[in-house]
């Protein structure tokens, strides 16, 4: 968790590695935290002061692209249908994804 932190975090002098790297942080925090069972934590994030749109505009690592979809469909399945929606937008232009590999992650 601490490594997603700290790539969510990051100032680097390339602005589009930087907003890759965040991305991708952001999206493991989501994945690790809807893992452990903090379905209101993982749905939170980003912070609201982040701008969700552009980060998830920016989240091209496919394998993480379908982490971050289960833990969107989990905490959907948990908190309600609303959970998540701001991420999904974006991601229903990928790629149809098998999520039953991950299934056994929680």
């Amino acid at each position: 968790m601490s490594v997603f932190e700290k790539l969510a975090n990051l100032n680097l002098d390339d602005p589009k590695i930087e907003a890759e790297l965040k991305a991708f942080g952001l999206a493991g925090q989501c994945g690790v935290l809807s893992i452990r069972g903090k379905f209101e934590e993982s749905n939170s994030n980003p912070r609201p002061t982040q701008s969700t749109r552009a980060h998830r505009n920016n989240l091209t690592s496919e394998p993480m692209r379908k982490l971050l979809r289960f833990a969107i469909n989990r905490n959907r399945t948990k908190l309600g249908q609303q959970a998540g929606r701001e991420w999904t937008s974006g991601l229903s232009n990928s790629t149809k994804t098998d999520l039953s590999p991950l299934s056994g992650l929680g």
